[in-house]
């Protein structure tokens, strides 16, 4: 990977502005596109540093947003579910654990790697037999 550091402002924590050294060590860098664009790049160099576990259910912790796109960083401890509710087109990717997915009335085993795209209008749910975390990008 190899990223033009002039072409960014970077805002976010690190000793030094290397990409290089950063992925190395686990920083999370976060570059903006100077340009002006409907949305900012976003870059996580380690998806753990964005997942957040709870006894009080998930929290999920929003990467980006618009009014037609929402990613998400999903958590759950195992034995937590995310009840079944309709929501937009969204792809799932799911990045750690083991557990069920539901789309309308069929359920899927999900586990690390599994990917799943849901139409839109279809109630989805998520149930975690193990901690579970996954990427969603929800399209409008």
């Amino acid at each position: 990977m190899v990223i033009d550091p002039s072409a960014y402002t970077y805002a976010g924590h690190c000793e030094r502005i290397c990409p290089t050294q950063a992925i190395n060590r686990r920083f999370q860098i976060v570059y903006l596109a100077k340009e002006k664009k409907l949305m900012q790049t976003v870059f996580v160099v380690d998806w753990r540093d964005q997942a957040v576990f709870s006894p009080d259910g998930p929290h999920p912790q929003v990467l980006a947003q618009t009014d037609k796109l929402k990613a998400i960083i999903g958590s759950l401890e195992a034995g937590q579910v995310i009840p079944p509710h309709p929501e937009a087109l969204a792809v799932y990717l799911f990045l750690e654990g083991s557990g069920w997915m539901t789309v309308d009335d069929q359920r899927y085993p999900v586990l690390s790697g599994t990917i799943i795209i849901t139409p839109g209008g279809a109630a989805r749910g998520v149930e975690a037999e193990t901690r579970l975390v996954f990427l969603a990008a929800r399209i409008a």
